[in-house]
């Protein structure tokens, strides 16, 4: 998704709307535009729907690390993600910090 007032009204297709599910479970039909993304140094041109007021720029989900070819590197990513997510990271990462601690313990014996 692409804030509002980051395209040019007239680039702005409103006949062409796309379904978005909310955060909160309702389904919203947003206008779309084409525009053009610059990450990991490649240009691409993407179909986004238009918001008209994000709290970032533009908000792009996980589904892109399938679709950008050579971009496959989720730290070159500023990427929204849910709480829930950002929770299940932790504990992942906690969990292979407590893996790699056990591992340097057995190898110090």
């Amino acid at each position: 998704m692409v804030s509002a007032d980051r395209v040019e009204p007239s680039k702005i297709n409103s006949a062409e709307k796309v379904p978005v599910l909310c955060v909160h479970g309702d389904t919203e039909a947003y206008p779309t535009a084409e525009i053009e993304l610059c990450l990991g140094g490649s240009r691409r041109k993407a179909k986004l729907a238009v918001a008209p007021s994000l709290p970032v720029p533009v908000l792009l989900g996980r589904y892109l690390y399938d679709v950008w070819d050579g971009w496959r590197s989720p730290e070159a990513a500023l990427v929204a993600k849910t709480r829930a997510h950002r929770e299940a990271v932790k504990e992942t990462q906690s969990d292979m910090a407590e893996e790699r601690i056990r591992a340097r313990r057995a190898n110090s014996r």
